[in-house]
């Protein structure tokens, strides 16, 4: 009797434990705000994760996006979350990257993203790379703003919006 009660709080602690060692983890939309509606539709690709990539449990999807009007168009890259544990990643920080480009290399760019956990109190997204006027924001519009904070223990919902310039 004392084994099985030992093997319950054992399991019960590791299953415990493996949810918190869970990184911060977010639904990530690449979008592109346009100031001016394309003469023709502009098809954009992204590429999610790169060889600059540290400690990540995933890095999304690559997607594509055809832009046909001016504003903000986004797509789904898919869930993105850091790794927070382990040995190198228990006590480093996890960076993410997204890049994209169109056919004939007109429009083409990235960031690269830090992402951090607060023991359960709060995820964190910070832009530090690549093209100055890219925002990430908790909705598909603009904001400003090149960091963004979400609940612990709960799944972000991030918009990433470049704002393309000519080559």
């Amino acid at each position: 009797m004392r084994n099985v009660l030992f093997n319950s709080v054992l399991i019960s602690s590791l299953i415990a434990s493996s949810a918190a060692l869970a990184g911060a983890g977010a639904n990530i939309h690449a979008c592109v705000n346009m100031k001016h509606s394309p003469a023709s539709p502009i098809k954009f690709y992204f590429q999610t994760g790169d060889r600059r990539d540290r400690c990540m449990n995933n890095i999304g999807k690559g997607a594509s996006l055809t832009v046909t009007k001016s504003g903000v168009s986004c797509v789904n890259v898919g869930y993105v979350e850091s790794k927070s544990s382990g040995f190198d990643c228990a006590f480093d920080e996890s960076i993410w990257n997204l890049g994209y480009y169109t056919n004939g290399a007109v429009f083409s760019g990235g960031i690269g993203a830090r992402i951090s956990q607060s023991y359960l109190k709060h995820n964190h997204i910070k832009l530090f790379d690549g093209v100055e006027n890219t925002y990430v924001c908790d909705v598909p519009g603009l904001c400003g703003s090149r960091s963004a904070t979400w609940g612990g223990g709960t799944t972000g919902h991030l918009y990433i919006i470049f704002q393309p310039q000519p080559r």
